[in-house]
């Protein structure tokens, strides 16, 4: 009975404090979430890789901390520090932080692919595991991952590190989600649509000496993709980050979180033809769009 109390109190001081740990805020969706979610009244321990962010973030009022997914000892130090923070007492992970690469297959090496998957899912996947024994002592957490309209197995061309981490991404998020179902802890996905933000910026840049190639077959197409993702702003409006963190504060608040939810429009109609449509028609709608946006020409 005693444990019963127990956790119930912990359950209680979670909700109340109303405490979240969000990845990835450097800019972009993570840097808006931060805000908005601190808008909605939610304490927010927000995180980023480099130390300058991490100060800016801290210079405009929010609990910062430090943090490399591709570090097992960062990981674990900043979640040390969490549950310090919060006195054990987390409401929450929304899982933000992520890196892409642009090039083909038979230009990449394993480093890039390598990179893709220790960042965006077992880094990822680590954190969360570290959060977990906290989350099932309160029998109580909201777990977030931040993932794409093409995780469900669309593989765009040039594209494929990255769709293929955010589709392992799902698949574990949907397995952890049925491994917790006797307790109350929720795993939910946001699927975003393409949003022009920093990470096509980085992904460019971290993408260089692939894009710079003269030799590649692709070099063509990798002038056209570097000029029209170089082009992008930088900063995109809150008009299409906000339905982004509704979504996030949707899936924190809500008794009874959804499974995934994709935004906005355009990426749902996006998400449920790939579900729907024969391939050999997703391709020829592909292939179109790629000669009449790029005159990229497969």
């Amino acid at each position: 009975m005693s444990s019963i109390h127990s956790q119930h109190d912990a359950r209680t001081a979670a909700l109340e404090s109303r405490t979240v740990l969000l990845t990835g805020c450097s800019s972009g969706i993570g840097r808006f979430t931060a805000e908005y979610l601190r808008s909605r009244g939610f304490r927010v321990l927000a995180t980023a890789r480099k130390d300058d962010d991490v100060q800016r973030l801290r210079d405009d009022g929010f609990e910062a901390l430090l943090l490399d997914l591709n570090s097992t000892d960062s990981i674990q130090s900043a979640t040390q520090s969490v549950l310090k923070f919060c006195d054990g007492a987390l409401y929450g992970v929304v899982h933000n932080a992520g890196v892409e690469f642009l090039g083909a297959l038979e230009d990449l090496g394993s480093d890039e692919l390598r990179l893709c998957f220790e960042t965006n899912v077992f880094g990822t996947m680590e954190l969360t595991t570290r959060l977990l024994p906290a989350f099932r002592a309160q029998n109580f957490g909201r777990i977030v991952f931040v993932s794409s309209s093409n995780s469900n197995g669309f593989g765009y061309p040039y594209m494929g590190p990255g769709n293929a981490s955010k589709c392992a991404l799902e698949c574990l998020a949907t397995s952890l989600k049925r491994e917790l179902a006797a307790t109350k802890i929720s795993v939910s996905t946001v699927c975003p649509g393409e949003i022009s933000t920093n990470l096509l910026l980085n992904m460019v840049r971290r993408s260089e000496r692939v894009l710079s190639s003269a030799t590649s077959r692709h070099a063509h197409a990798y002038a056209r993709l570097k000029k029209s993702f170089s082009s992008a702003p930088g900063d995109p409006s809150t008009r299409n980050l906000r339905p982004v963190a509704q979504a996030i504060a949707l899936l924190l608040e809500s008794k009874a979180p959804a499974r995934r939810i994709v935004v906005p429009l355009s990426a749902k109609l996006h998400y449920l033809a790939h579900l729907t449509l024969p391939e050999w028609l997703q391709d020829k709608l592909l292939y179109r769009r790629m000669r009449e946006r790029l005159g990229i020409h497969v």
